[in-house]
């Protein structure tokens, strides 16, 4: 049998692969106008998963962050003017 394209196992990566995203988020598609992504990130932000968009729009989730090994943080929000803020 040959394998092609086959993944290092999860202890030699940094990020979690696609499959491995829409099998922890249990999204695999768009759905209700919002695509894949936007509704893989909403659950993580739900879930707080800490993760970063890529430039694809993608969400990327290191192995730390789901396989309890190595201290991840979850990022901090972009500046905004004070003035669009919501008032607390």
């Amino acid at each position: 049998m040959h394998i092609t394209n086959p993944q290092p196992p999860i202890n030699n990566r940094l990020f979690l692969t696609q499959g491995e995203m829409a099998e922890l988020c249990g999204i695999k598609g768009g759905r209700s106008g919002l695509s894949r992504n936007q509704r893989q990130i909403n659950w993580l932000r739900t879930s707080g998963i800490p993760f970063v968009v890529n430039a694809a729009g993608r969400p990327i989730v290191a192995v730390a962050a789901v396989t309890g090994t190595g201290k991840v943080e979850q990022s901090k929000p972009a500046w905004s003017p004070r003035a669009l803020q919501k008032a607390a």
